[in-house]
């Protein structure tokens, strides 16, 4: 913030040596002061060990099913009518923050900290994903409210959620949710895994200080 323009005058007075003196015209210096904030930064990481990996077999289409709790908005939840039940067929979370601070961050600076940290989640690359349902239909990242939700763009299911992911806000532990089956590759294996591509979504955190 600088002080307002004209705020400030500065006038010179000079004296000769039998003591007559003149003072100059008033010169505008309120410009020349400026106070600097020491706001706050952040750079954070990916933690390596904090992944998300879904099963739509065993114990997490069994017991974890019926725990989804993500706000996809109007966006109805896919039922799959291959699967038992109206439930998720898959829930996982990363059991702790998807990203980790750097050394030494956050940097709160002279002002101290304010509000916690904030998580958020965003969308960074193209919204069509390479990941499709079992029937061939392709699927659309759309952000709703702070839920990613991959939405079904063609066939049976068009406009329903497939999958959702979510962050806690406070903690940074992520949420994925899965409605309806995915197309996985067939070799090696028939469990092959699929994954949204590099630098699709990603986290930012939000801090404050104390002013």
């Amino acid at each position: 913030e600088a002080i307002t323009a004209s705020a400030i005058k500065l006038t010179a007075t000079i004296t000769d040596f039998d003591g007559d003196s003149v003072t100059s015209d008033a010169v505008d210096i309120g410009a020349s002061f400026t106070f600097e904030d020491d706001g706050p930064a952040v750079t954070i990481e990916l933690d390596a060990q904090a992944t998300v990996t879904l099963d739509e077999s065993g114990d997490q289409a069994g017991a974890l099913a019926g725990a989804a709790s993500l706000n996809t908005g109007v966006i109805v939840k896919g039922d799959d009518p291959d699967v038992d039940g109206s439930n998720a067929l898959s829930i996982a979370t990363s059991g702790g923050a998807i990203v980790t601070f750097a050394a030494n961050n956050p940097l709160y600076g002279a002002d101290g900290q304010g509000a916690d940290p904030v998580y958020a989640l965003q969308i960074d690359t193209a919204s069509l994903t390479d990941i499709t349902l079992t029937d061939g239909s392709t699927i659309t990242l759309q952000l709703v409210g702070d839920v990613i939700v991959g939405v079904v763009d063609n066939g049976t299911f068009t406009g329903q959620a497939a999958f959702a992911i979510g962050i806690n806000a406070s903690t940074g532990n992520v949420t994925v949710e899965q409605y309806l089956s995915l197309e996985h590759p067939d070799n090696p294996d028939q469990d092959e895994p699929v994954t949204l591509d590099s630098g699709a979504i990603s986290v930012v955190v939000t801090v404050e200080d104390g002013d």
